[in-house]
């Protein structure tokens, strides 16, 4: 699946880099600072502190705009995945012709998060009591939980071009989320499902939300940092 959509994306962006000034491939990391979200059963905590890597095609004309497309991913922690997908306009400003600039852009990506659940926590959110018939080694397992975001991502680097086939670049970004609620996939012990309904599905509530009230910060600041290199 993963392949495919990186075939879409260049194909997708193959015409564009053809009428583009400068091209480029480039591999970004993203710094996801420690900031961990709590539970308000049992006191759990999930950890976000990690990084996420993405690999994109841009292109730059020579008005210095320019836009491109990317995809990744990475962990968060001990315990959120992450796959991402999207693309970018931006703006080249340059201090030193050739040598220094500084890009300013503006991204849009959809996000799949995945994050493990107990159990136990399920038991306690869908109030099956056939779950109750379940054994204690299987309540205190774990399955995956999802949900989507939508980023709006403006982003401002500071760039060095080391000769003219590669360069690196370091910057900030600030991460304006829209998410979906967490939900999970499930089996009721001795139901029967017919037809396409292979599974329950269910959302996790509010009150269990283990990324209520986090946010990504650098230093006491909202955002994260972002760093990486470029073969133009």
């Amino acid at each position: 699946m993963r392949s495919l959509i990186f075939s879409v994306c260049l194909t997708l962006t193959t015409p564009l880099l053809s009428f583009a000034e400068t091209a480029a491939a480039y591999f970004s990391f993203f710094y996801n600072s420690n900031v961990k979200s709590s539970f308000d059963y049992k006191n759990q905590e999930y950890s976000r502190n990690g990084l996420s890597a993405m690999f994109g095609v841009e292109g730059i004309f020579d008005d210095g705009f320019g836009c491109g497309l990317f995809i990744g991913g990475g962990t968060l922690g001990s315990d959120i995945g992450e796959f991402i997908l999207g693309a970018d306009i931006k703006r080249l400003f340059w201090l030193l012709e050739e040598r220094i600039a500084i890009p300013i852009s503006l991204d849009f990506a959809w996000r799949m998060q995945f994050a493990y659940i107990e159990n136990m926590l399920v038991a306690a959110f869908i109030d099956e009591p056939k779950f109750l018939w379940e054994s204690e080694s299987y309540l205190s397992d774990k399955r995956v939980m999802r949900r989507h975001n939508f980023d709006i991502m403006p982003a401002i680097d500071l760039q060095f071009f080391l000769g003219s086939s590669f360069s690196l670049y370091a910057g900030y970004m600030y991460r304006i989320t829209f998410s979906s609620d967490w939900y999970f996939d499930y089996k009721v012990p001795g139901k029967k499902y017919e037809g396409d309904t292979k599974t329950d599905s269910f959302k996790v509530p509010d009150k269990f939300n283990p990324m209520k009230n986090s946010k990504e910060q650098i230093f006491g600041i909202p955002g994260t940092l972002r760093f990486g290199i470029k073969f133009h």
